[in-house]
């Protein structure tokens, strides 16, 4: 027997290998082994057995992670179709769906073995010197150490120092650390039951050894074993040790979940009454549920804010259960999982499992096998619990579907959320319902032309705690009043909030109401800028402005995309005048204005800044929600489905934020930012009002956005995507390079676009552009310099398939952002 291996080595992406099969190994397709693989031990999963080899010399394969196998055949399937659609590895693919921390990987271990002479040491370059030195005097390091410390000319470097002998590269495996929690219990051991009895009967025995005696009588009373860290800690570690001589005691281990929904509140949900509008969308759903075609269409709930659509996931979620099947929940942020998990937990209470990166591996991994073993049929969490382990799948749902965090971006393989869910529900015949109040274009024109099917919820509504029962009246849409910052400056108001914003926030304090202040910047401003030659302050490894921020030690200069920080100087750089100043706003700058403004009002601000760990969101959304505090100051987080009913107020405080990016979503993505934030407002009782601040009034996302009417403007944009060929009436695929060299970094992007574009010649594909070569944005990160090249048009993926995209290159399919 024969099995075909995808192993974790990345040189060989989409491959797999051949070993032979151990006799008796009762290995299936789907089980994770550990195999040979050159001189190294690597993971692999195996994708399909056969009886015949066509390679001559096969080697065995050592051992199984796991006894049963890991993927069953339809996520083989599914891993298969990652990789061929995203260009990904196969292993890479199947790793989505694993659990936390079993994966095995590796450390490169630089020792330094002997001395060089004088003679040698001259023919060494500084940086083989200074390695060398740091060698010495640690004896062992690693190669991401060195790497840290000496750049990445450090690899070289390393290379030559091993050829002459004077240092030793070794690679350790480091194997997975996370497994089933387990406890050391103890109870009475039965075989020795009479000889138990005879001694606690008898007091001249016990009397003598009253600490065991305590430990026996406290056991004879209970069924349950009693955690030995207890029993030592209440009665002494030479009692237990002389009873676990004796073997009268007999230790057990038991498995602990890490449970990360113990502590979680569970509410009595109120039973509500569905509108006729939500009625009649549940209804569709549930015929749906109920549809065996393997053939239905994915549905598109697009419902205002505010019109109830957690609701109707609650009660689709309830009709998948009552026919045998489970259902995925996702929310495109952790801190919407916690809101989603709050209700789903308490409506379907110990069915809910929870997955997403903010647990600790140790969660993820006891959660993943309890919705394996099928001990939850609800699984809420944020993207990568898509993958989760689910059997009967039944329906999938993606609340805030439009969201870019749906995208993974920053590891391969480079997925979308949506395409996967869609390619699942075709996989397991199962229901999709994408969720939104202002839907992706794409996902909107494909329910528009017949491929989704479109439900609608175009009403808001209120619901309101009366005893045990929920009153459900129709909502209203808040006032949105736009304001022409323009006629700010000439009257004279310099301030970064307009006069009819200041007024609407005195009035909603005065009410003792709530107000949210939106402004997508962090830090106290948005850059330093000489006053006399125009210099800004750049980051030395990214090319890109720094930002102002506020801290414990005073102002500092932070890069927001690679973290380097530098102190704030009076002096230009360049010019050496004294004329450093801080430009634009930020969201500290708008948390101290408020302060300042307005004496004595609690005013909490919600940006990466204060929120870095996931319990900082849980704790400052509690506290906004029931504490005093009645303004909260926030960036992108706060426009992202959250539920406040005493917010009354939303201030935009500068609108124009993205709207200017090169970038053929940009538009989209300012549009959904600004309809999700103003339908924060007036989601209870009181009527709801925003102001949105902007310089470009006239703008036709500033219109759509403010008038609240999506159809507005994805009738606009839709026309402009028509007209350059953009999706969705094309595909697009990015490749990108990066290198420390800047001229090696442009140089590679020529070559490969000039060899994609005599492949498209050859292949006489006048429809296929080849946008590019060029830098990306910022064309400098972290050190390296980007440049891409995307690939538009209808034919791409039978194109692309013919090209070899060589090693460092990464492939975006269906990128969110070209540049």
């Amino acid at each position: 027997m024969f099995a075909h291996v995808a192993v974790d080595f990345q040189a060989w992406r989409d491959r797999t290998f051949v070993y032979s099969v151990p006799k008796d190994f009762n290995l299936k397709v789907g089980h994770l082994v550990i195999v040979p693989f050159g001189k190294r031990f690597l993971q692999g999963l195996v994708t399909h057995l056969s009886e015949t080899s066509d390679v001559e010399q096969t080697r065995f394969i050592d051992s199984k992670v796991f006894e049963e196998p890991i993927l069953d055949p339809v996520r083989i399937d599914l891993m298969n179709w990652v990789s061929s659609y995203y260009k990904a590895s196969l292993f890479e693919s199947a790793a989505l769906m694993f659990p936390a921390g079993i994966r095995s990987n590796h450390k490169v271990v630089i020792r330094f073995v002997k001395e060089l002479l004088v003679d040698e040491l001259k023919e060494l370059t500084d940086l083989e010197k200074q390695i060398l030195d740091f060698l010495v005097d640690t004896e062992i390091s690693t190669s991401e150490r060195v790497h840290e410390l000496f750049g990445s000319g450090s690899t070289e470097a390393v290379i030559n120092l091993e050829a002459k002998g004077v240092i030793k590269v070794e690679i350790v495996e480091r194997r997975p650390s996370i497994r089933a929690r387990k406890i050391e219990s103890a109870k009475l051991n039965s075989f020795f039951e009479t000889e138990i009895i005879d001694w606690i009967s008898d007091s001249s025995k016990f009397s003598k050894a009253p600490r065991r005696a305590e430990i026996l009588f406290r056991l004879i009373n209970v069924d349950e074993p009693v955690r030995v860290s207890v029993l030592r800690k209440d009665h002494g570690n030479s009692a237990v040790n002389a009873l676990l001589k004796l073997e009268w005691l007999q230790k057990i281990d038991e498995i602990v979940e890490r449970d990360p929904l113990a502590n979680l509140q569970v509410f009595d949900l109120n039973e509500i009454q569905l509108t006729s509008e939500q009625l009649q969308v549940s209804q569709t759903i549930k015929a749906e549920l109920n549809n065996n075609n393997p053939n239905r269409r994915p549905m598109l709930l697009h419902g205002v804010t505010g019109s109830g659509k957690t609701e109707i996931y609650l009660q689709s979620v309830a009709d998948c259960l009552s026919v045998g099947k489970s259902a995925i929940v996702l929310a495109p942020e952790i801190v919407l999982t916690q809101q989603t998990i709050e209700r789903f937990n308490s409506r379907f209470p110990g069915q809910v499992a929870l997955l997403h990166s903010g647990l600790s591996d140790g969660e993820r991994y006891d959660q993943w096998w309890k919705i394996r073993n099928e001990d939850a049929q609800v699984v809420v969490g944020s993207r990568s619990a898509l993958f989760a382990p689910v059997n009967n799948l039944g329906l999938i749902i993606l609340d805030e579907e439009h969201e870019w965090t749906y995208k993974q971006i920053d590891s391969e393989p480079r997925y979308h959320t949506r395409n996967v869910a869609k390619r699942m529900s075709e996989m397991f015949q199962c229901s999709l319902i994408l969720g939104s109040a202002s839907p992706d274009l794409e996902t909107n024109y494909l329910a528009e032309t017949g491929s989704y099917k479109k439900l609608e919820l175009p009403t808001r509504v209120v619901s309101i705690a009366d005893g045990s029962d929920l009153r459900v009246f129709e909502g209203s849409f808040p006032n949105v009043n736009v304001v022409d910052m323009r006629d700010e400056l000439r009257s004279g108001n310099d301030s970064i909030f307009s006069q009819k914003l200041l007024l609407a926030i005195e009035r909603r304090l005065s009410s003792n109401e709530k107000i949210l202040l939106f402004l997508n910047r962090r830090g106290t401003a948005s850059y330093s800028l000489c006053k006399s030659c125009g210099t800004s302050v750049e980051c030395a490894r990214c090319d890109i402005s720094l930002t102002p921020h506020q801290s414990t030690k005073g102002s500092i200069l932070i890069c927001h995309y690679c973290g380097y920080r530098r102190n704030v100087q009076k002096q230009c750089p360049n010019c050496l005048k004294h004329r450093m100043d801080f430009y634009g706003p930020g969201t500290q700058n708008v948390e101290q204005e408020v302060k300042n403004l307005f004496r004595g009002v609690s005013v909490l601000r919600w940006d990466s800044d204060v929120t870095r760990r996931t319990k900082d969101y849980f704790n400052l959304l509690n506290e906004f929600r029931k504490s005093d505090s009645q303004v909260l100051v926030g960036t992108q987080m706060i426009a992202k489905g959250l539920h406040f009913p005493e917010v009354t107020l939303v201030g935009v405080i500068l609108a124009d934020l993205g709207l200017n990016i090169p970038d053929f979503k940009a538009p989209e993505r300012a549009f959904q930012l600004l309809y999700q934030v103003a339908g924060r407002a007036g989601r209870g009782i009181q009527k709801g009002e925003v102001i949105i601040q902007t310089f470009q009034p006239d703008n036709y996302v500033i219109n759509a956005s403010s008038a609240q009417n999506y159809e507005q403007f994805y009738k606009s944009e839709l026309e402009l995507r028509r007209k350059n060929s953009n999706p969705p009436f094309s595909k697009l695929i990015r490749l990108s390079y990066s290198h420390v060299n800047r001229s090696r970094a442009e140089k590679e992007s020529f070559r490969l676009s000039d060899l994609i574009r005599i492949q498209r010649d050859k292949a006489g594909l006048s429809n296929v552009e080849i946008l590019g070569p060029t830098p990306g944005y910022p064309s400098k990160m972290r050190g390296r310099f980007k440049w891409n090249v995307v690939l538009k048009g209808p034919e791409l993926r039978n194109f692309f398939s013919t090209i070899d995209i060589p090693q460092g290159w990464v492939v975006d399919v269906d990128p969110i952002s070209i540049i």
